[in-house]
């Protein structure tokens, strides 16, 4: 007795009107239509050598702004003429201070106690801790003939114009003349330390007048003219990305302005191929028994938000160099894990492998130079398989779920998944150091004397 087949739910119609919705939604979301996000930025990655499209001679705007930079920076700053009002204030500080420590030295203490009320003054930190000892612990005399050097030197330091980050050579400058050392080279570092802690920078920066010479060397500068010829190698696989190198690629028309109808194409037949694919899994599987139209309906827009998600993220974390895995944060699982709440397990798998692959597909032809947002020639592909476990882990964890705990199951199943699909691609990419090995060591080579 031969059985009827039970009537199909889901149609042929429904199945190729499903398959045409995903596609187009698909090919809209990976079409270069955001140009906000798919400029090639500084520091992207080369994901191949790329030589120039057709001959090209023009001035280069990158490394002539370069080149103008660097000549501004070779540009010295102008510097007003000396204050003297600094040279006077910072005088009366350093007798101030000097006639304090007097008055502690004439105290009938003992020296720790003079040492102590000497590190209580505000201008004490000024001194390191050694030199304010040494002026406790000077004889009268010695004291006074330091008085003396140290106001004279100060006044002939700061006659000078001296820059702020200039006090320190200027003082060493003032004590390697001839006559200016003192006699020991105790009393040499202590001048010096005093000298250090009251001498200050006397100038300003003549900020109107350096702009102005930085401004007439970066236009002296000629434009700096880039000549390549057809084939000529532009970039290198692996190359990181500069300013002169991406203009080089879109003066030689490597990269094309506005829309690139090669790659719409691409896009078109990626996602006409996994909307096809997944019709005909929807066909030949019959994965719903009940409202199959809403529920074809909820899986495109399912596939599409998840894909959307991939495009609209993956060019911002992208190229990890940091290797912080943000890109892998992305809950891509989440589309197969709710198509299998509503559908047979073999549907929600099919949903999971074609979600995974459109969504690292997405991330690699966001920038106008395919793949240069990834690191190493693998990352596209361990993102779509780390999306793909991740989505059929949770697809099988939630199916026919009657219970809310299976869910968080799912979702550490979800996480398991995924670390594992990384921990592979880690293991197979990154270099490692090789076991030593157990077997005897190779005979070392025979000697070899020089004939006689």
């Amino acid at each position: 007795m031969l059985r009827r087949r039970p009537p199909r739910v889901v149609s042929g119609s429904r199945a190729a009107a499903f398959g045409i919705l995903l596609a187009a939604a698909i090919a809209i979301l990976l079409s270069p239509i955001l140009p906000a996000q798919q400029e090639v930025r500084e520091g992207d990655l080369a994901p191949r050598t790329y030589p120039a499209a057709r001959d090209a001679q023009y001035p280069s705007q990158a490394l002539t702004t370069a080149a103008q930079d660097e000549a501004a920076r070779q540009v010295e700053e102008v510097l007003l003429p000396p204050n003297p009002a600094v040279g006077a204030r910072q005088a009366d500080a350093l007798g101030a201070f000097l006639a304090q420590v007097r008055e502690i030295r004439a105290k009938p203490v003992t020296a720790q106690q003079q040492l102590a009320e000497l590190n209580a003054l505000p201008a004490a930190p000024r001194l390191t801790s050694n030199a304010r000892s040494y002026l406790i612990l000077l004889e009268k005399s010695a004291f006074d003939a330091f008085v003396e050097r140290a106001r004279k030197a100060l006044t002939e330091v700061m006659a000078g114009p001296i820059a702020r980050d200039e006090v320190a050579a200027r003082v060493n400058e003032y004590l390697a003349r001839q006559g200016n050392n003192p006699g020991t080279e105790v009393e040499q570092t202590v001048l010096r330390d005093t000298l250090r802690g009251f001498v200050e920078g006397n100038v300003e920066v003549d900020q109107a007048a350096t702009q102005q010479r930085r401004d007439e060397a970066r236009g002296n500068i000629s434009p700096v003219i880039v000549t390549f010829t057809r084939g000529q190698v532009i970039v290198t696989e692996g190359q990181l990305l500069d300013a002169g190198t991406i203009e080089a690629l879109r003066e030689t028309g490597t990269i094309k302005d506005g829309f690139d109808y090669y790659r719409i194409g691409g896009a078109g037949l990626f996602a006409a191929g996994l909307g096809a694919l997944l019709a005909v899994f929807a066909y030949q599987l019959q994965p719903f028994s009940l409202a199959p139209g809403r529920r074809l309906a909820a899986t495109a827009a399912l596939i599409a938000a998840a894909v959307a998600a991939a495009r609209l993220v993956l060019p911002v974390v992208t190229p990890d160099t940091a290797q912080q895995s943000f890109g892998y944060a992305l809950p891509i699982a989440a589309a197969a894990m709710v198509v299998a709440s509503y559908s047979e397990l073999s549907f929600a798998i099919a949903v999971a492998a074609v979600t995974a692959f459109a969504a690292a597909f997405a991330g690699a032809v966001a920038p106008d130079l395919a793949g240069s947002g990834f690191v190493s020639a693998l990352e596209a592909l361990e993102l779509a398989v780390v999306y793909a476990a991740g989505g059929f882990a949770g697809a099988a964890a939630v199916h026919r779920a009657e219970r809310l705990g299976r869910y968080i199951w799912a979702a550490v199943a979800v996480a398991a998944s995924s670390a594992a699909a990384v921990a592979v691609f880690w293991l197979v990419s990154e270099p490692h150091e090789s076991a030593p090995s157990a077997g005897p060591s190779a005979p070392p080579p025979p000697e070899v004397s020089p004939p006689r």
